[in-house]
This record gives structure tokens, sequence and C-alpha cells, in this order.
């Protein structure tokens, strides 16, 4: 889900401080470290309470904002404003430099004389946001998606009670028409020999090995080769290699430069003639004739492993061929299985979707986009530091679509979790159990070990939305595909 970050807030203006540095409350914004906001992620499982009390704190009527923000007033009164104003003063007071006086040693209220009332106000007010923040989210059950704000803070001239006003963004309360007794073709889960085939084969040509051979070389093979490049019958820079394995069809050379190679032989020497594209890296050939003097020591071409029982053990934990085979069936069948419960599910989502009403602030899904992307990226192991970098590379079009489709899974996350608090479906110790232990299966460690690794906010949340799904599954009617029309039949024929 989303990932929040700091909260921020504008404070009064004040006045300049001190030539050594020490900045008073002046108009800028303070940011709150981001383990405030963590904590307050933490709130419903440990319920820390806040430091300040029902006497303490005065809130406002929370008025709805667009996006299902919330704006609330938080007024906290003088004496506990200015306890937070002490100790801001003596954490600092150590830096204040007053004329006459020793630096740190001069009273308070002559500090404040000079450098104006407001001088240990911004520290004071950043002490108190996490608090009132936590306040607010116990006392009213608040779950928030975004980092809050804090608009305006001001310390009243005639009370001394410090006003703030936060806008709060809220998780989307999705308002459900219908989810019950819905309509959906649940297809048959068929795996055919082709599917299988088409594995192993693809698995043989992973496990696929260079063979030296005497016959002309054809596309797919992979040649050794010496060559040296000559543009206006002069050799130039880093045109010349020795040794080098270029695979026929692979498009690693210049267009055209490969293409020459097919149907040598092993000792042949042949001119391969090449003109450099206009945007070639080396501004000094582009659109340059060049002739490549290429001797050929070695044609090798790619041999398939046999398909028989030592392929089985050599890429499997199967001494044969047909358990092997027959392990494929299953997890192919189990696939195919898990697909058709997933397009089923999908469409009763889209069905529920399309009479559901839900705000969702723009940049929460702007956020689950990121994150979505981050999981894929994970998958084909991208290290995370780069992954700010290929978002921020990407193109209007690409960015629009991901966006679509990070609203329509937030949307599906939203709707499932809402149906969840509808039902009272929560997660047990028996799902966590079981959940942990299929981890502890697929990464071959024990339950326990899981645990340390797994985060488990994700976990949970994925756990309960699987739940969710198996219910909103079971509370559908599954139809069948309608026969198909001749003229369907015979595009497919």
């Amino acid at each position: 889900m989303a990932t929040k970050k700091e909260a921020t807030t504008e404070v009064v203006p004040g006045t300049e401080a001190a030539e050594n540095g020490f900045t008073a409350a002046d108009a800028e914004i303070i940011e709150v470290d981001a383990e405030i906001i963590s904590e307050l992620e933490d709130d419903s499982d440990d319920n820390e309470p806040s430091v300040f009390t029902d006497e303490d704190v005065t809130l406002g009527e929370p008025e709805k904002l667009e996006h299902n923000h919330v704006a609330l007033s938080f007024v906290l009164k003088a004496e506990l404003f200015q306890d937070y104003v002490t100790k801001a003063y003596q954490a600092n007071r150590s830096r204040i430099i007053v004329p006459g006086f020793r630096k740190g040693k001069a009273p308070r209220k002559m500090m404040e004389k000079i450098y104006g009332e407001s001088l240990f106000w911004e520290e004071a007010i950043n002490n108190v946001i996490p608090q009132a923040l936590r306040y607010i989210v116990n006392k009213n059950d608040y779950k928030l998606c975004l980092p809050p704000v804090c608009d305006a803070a001001n310390v009243n001239p005639d009370n001394g009670k410090l006003e703030l006003l936060f806008d709060l963004p809220l998780f989307p309360e999705p308002e459900i028409e219908n989810y019950k007794g819905l309509k959906a073709v649940r297809r048959e889960a068929v795996v055919d020999d082709a599917e299988i085939d088409l594995r192993i084969e693809t698995l043989r040509s992973r496990n696929a090995s260079l063979h030296p051979c005497d016959r002309p070389a054809q596309l797919g093979d992979t040649l050794v080769i010496d060559y040296k490049g000559f543009v206006d019958d002069r050799a130039f820079d880093g045109g010349e290699a020795k040794d080098h394995s270029l695979e026929l069809g692979s498009n690693s050379f210049v267009a055209g430069f490969e293409a020459q190679l097919i149907g040598a032989k092993t000792g042949d020497t042949v001119d391969v003639n090449v003109t450099f594209p206009s945007d070639y890296h080396a501004k000094t050939l582009r659109d340059k004739a060049a002739l490549f003097k290429v001797t050929v020591s070695e044609v090798k071409e790619l041999v398939l492993p046999e398909l028989d029982d030592e392929f089985a053990k050599d890429v499997s934990e199967f001494d044969t061929l047909e358990e092997y085979r027959a392990s494929l069936v299953d997890e192919l069948a189990e696939s195919a299985k898990a697909k058709a419960r997933d397009e089923f599910l999908n469409d009763i989502l889209d069905q529920v979707d399309a009479v559901t009403t839900v705000d969702i602030d723009p940049k929460m899904i702007e956020e689950h986009r990121a994150y979505l992307f981050s999981q894929q990226a994970a998958r084909y192991g991208i290290p995370g530091g780069a992954v700010q970098d290929l978002l921020k590379a990407q193109t209007a079009e690409t960015r629009e679509e991901m966006y679509k489709n990070a609203e329509h899974h937030l949307r599906g996350e939203l709707i499932l979790e809402k149906i969840s608090r509808l039902e009272g479906i929560e997660v047990t110790d028996e799902d966590r159990s079981r959940e942990y232990g299929k981890l502890a299966e697929d990464y071959g460690v024990d339950s326990e070990s899981v645990k340390t690794f797994v985060n488990r906010e994700a976990f949970e949340q994925g756990v309960l939305l699987t739940k969710v799904a198996d219910y909103l599954i079971g509370l559908s009617i599954e139809t069948e595909p309608e026969p198909e029309s001749e003229t369907e039949t015979e595009s497919k024929s």
C-alpha cells in the first residue's frame, strides 16, 4: 500500500537570530522525522498513546475535503505549550549570544526580548506536532494513507494556546452497492502436450553447449574471429580484435556485418563491407563506409542436450524423463488453475468496481504505481536504488498506462478490504501458520526463519486479501462459456 513520508508544517513568522547561525522561527517548512509517521502506522498494533489527554486538547469539528482528506484543528492549552517552549529554550540556550552575557547564560526573558518572543517556538511546535498527530489518530481511529500536513500553526496572542490546523489524508472508504451472487465465466484449466513440449525445449535451449564443426557457418552459429577495420584504406581505433566470439544473428555488430559471414568456414578470410549508421557512438565513423578483414578461426554450432533421463537428472530433482514430464504436467495444471481463478476473480471485481464509488487521492495512486513497479523490478533483480531512476526515465505514455493500472489495482485492494470489514474477515493464527509454512517450503527454510525477512505488514495484507478474494469467489456464481460462433471457430482453424 501507500508509503508514508515526513509530515510538514508552516510556522509563524519570527525574527532573525544571532549571527552565530541559530535561526528563530520564521516562515519556513519544518520537517518532522519520518519515524514519527511510521510510528503512527503501528498504532493499530500497539496503541501507544499520545502524551496528551482530553483535558489538554481541544479538537475542532472535522471538515471533509476532496479525495477523502479531513481538515481538523488542534488546540493545546497554553501551560503545556509553554512546557515545550521551555524545553526548546533549555536545549538551545547555549547557542544564543546576548551582548553583556556569556554565551548561553542570558536569562530567557532577555533572549526573547532581543530576538523576539517566538525565538523558541519553531522547535517547540515541531516537538508538539508528532504527539498531536498521535492524539488525533488514536482519538478518531484514523488510518492515514499519505503524509499528514499541518497547514497552519499559530500561538493565540490572547490566551497563549497553540493552534494547529492539520490536513489528514485518510484511507478511502469505498461505497459498494453489491458484491454477492455475481456471475462470471470460470474457464477450464487445461494443459496440452504442446505447452509441456515448449517448456522442455526452452530448458534444452538454456542448457545447450557450443561444439566446433566443419560445415559452413549458419545463422545461430558462433564464430571465433580476428578482424581489422579500415576507413579510406586506413585502420581506425577500436576496429581490431583477436579471438572474438560472435554469434551470427545476435546483431551485436554494425548492420550487415554478420550476414556476410554466413557460409564462411574455419580458416576462411572474408572481406566485410559495411556503412556505419548516422547515430553511431563514435562520431568520426558516422556514415562512413568501412572494410573489415575477417579471419574465421573456428565455427561452433549450438548442440542441444539429448532428451533422456540424464537430461532430467541435470535440470531437475527427478531420475527419469518420464517423472520430470509428469511433474511439469502437475506444475502447469496448478498454474492453469490459478490463472483461471484469477480471471474469474478479476471479472467479479470488475463488476463490483462498476457499482462502487471511491475517491482516491492521485498522490496515493502515484505511490501505488511506484510500489508496483518496485515489486516488479525486484522480481527481475533490479536493485532498489535504480528504481527511481527508471521511473523518471519512463515516457509520458508509459507513466499514464502504469497510473491507470495502479488505480485499477488499488481500487481492487480497497474493495476487498471493505468487504473484509463488512463481513468481519480477519487473519487468524492458523492462516498465518499456513502461509508462513508455504513460504518456508518455497525458500527451503523453516517457518521461524521466514518471519525474520518477510515484511509483516505486507504479509498480513497479502494473506487478508487472498482470504477475502476466496470468500468473494465463494459468493459468486460460475457460468459456462458461451458457445463459439461459426465465424470464431473458422478463424481459429
